[in-house]
């Protein structure tokens, strides 16, 4: 469950480092305001990452910088997630959800942290 928790709070921070792009830097499905292309990163993320950093990595960009940090982030939101849940000990629906609660809220200023700038992608 832990690691549902970290895999759709890396997808809710990607989206929100998509959100955060300069408008020169802003992906299509945020400029359009589709929700399809935002479900889709949310969910299928790796996919997503995997393409934006091979391309990027093809126009000579930092792509692989953006592909390791991403993964990175990944980590860093499951080490979060199973700290919380060292501490509750509880295995609970309001732990899952406080837990959820808490990934979420942190992993915008996770995903700032980590990830390489825009104007390098």
């Amino acid at each position: 469950m832990i690691f549902i928790i970290a895999y759709l709070a890396t997808g809710i921070a990607l989206i929100g480092y998509d959100f955060a792009a300069p408008p020169a830097h802003k992906k299509t499905y945020i400029l359009e305001g589709k929700l399809k292309g935002i479900l889709t990163t949310w969910f299928l993320w790796p996919a997503v990452i995997f393409m934006d950093s091979y391309y990027a990595t093809k126009e000579g960009k930092d792509g692989i910088r953006f592909a390791l940090g991403v993964i990175l982030l990944f980590i860093a939101i499951f080490f979060i997630a199973s700290l919380f849940f060292h501490f509750v000990a509880s295995s609970s629906i309001f732990a899952y959800l406080g837990c959820f609660v808490i990934v979420v809220l942190l992993s915008p200023f996770l995903a700032a942290i980590i990830l390489p700038g825009h104007d390098k992608l």
